[in-house]
């Protein structure tokens, strides 16, 4: 649900509490990630903050999202092999 604020007149919605502390934490966050790299290339920011979203939502468990997505990769590529062309039995 999107809702707004309009900080001209209170930072906090007081009909819905709405305000916009949250997202400004945490694009402060990724700001300062950026800066520990050193900046990034004006394209990549997608690419950045998909893989910070990864490493973010997956900290502790790393490793078996990693074997997780090495699986599924596997997974398709045999599909793809066997559906498209690679072996053929006679």
């Amino acid at each position: 649900m999107h809702e707004t604020v309009n900080h001209k007149i209170n930072f906090v919605n007081p009909k819905t509490g709405a305000h916009t502390q949250n997202i400004e934490s945490y694009w402060n966050k990724v700001k300062l990630k950026i800066k520990k790299r050193k900046g990034i290339l004006k394209g990549k920011i997608d690419e950045f903050i998909t893989e910070h979203l990864f490493f973010e939502r997956n900290e502790g468990k790393l490793f078996s999202e990693l074997l997780n997505l090495i699986k599924v990769l596997i997974c398709h590529l045999i599909y793809i092999f066997y559906n498209i062309g690679g072996i053929y039995y006679t």
